[in-house]
């Protein structure tokens, strides 16, 4: 692995949570979990694992697991580690476009009721429940 590409392990080793009796290993029809403390990321092409005193980065693929040692490759896998903030905000999405007809019409529609299909497939105008927030 390549001097920045362990730079990048150093920096996801802080970023990982760890979780304990994280690994197991399976001998014959048993399953042996193991009691160590491991840091692991995932997203949806690579997997980050640090287990005392190693961290490596890997790429998964079809066949298996491929140790990463590109230097691009780790920056790529870094930033496909970055998780959402939980309060960030979306953009505004842009109102669709309605014809002057369909607003004329909807305009027409008294406050408390809306639009309803039955189940005979007849358009017919209901009462609004309120919703309680």
């Amino acid at each position: 692995m390549s001097d920045s590409a362990g730079k990048v392990c150093k920096a996801l080793k802080l970023k990982a949570q760890p979780k304990s009796n994280v690994l197991s290993i399976k001998h014959g029809l048993r399953k042996f979990t193991l009691p160590y403390e491991t840091r692991v990321l995932t997203s949806d092409k690579y997997l980050f694992v640090h287990v005392l005193p190693e961290a490596k980065i890997f790429r998964l693929e079809k066949e298996g697991l491929v140790e990463v040692t590109d230097a691009t490759e780790a920056k790529t896998a870094q930033v496909s580690f970055r998780m959402r903030r939980k309060g960030s905000r979306k953009q505004a999405t842009k109102a669709p476009d309605v014809p002057e007809e369909l607003k004329a019409a909807l305009s027409k529609i008294p406050a408390g009721y809306k639009i309803a299909v039955d189940r005979a497939g007849q358009v017919r105008m209901v009462k609004a429940r309120p919703r309680k927030k």
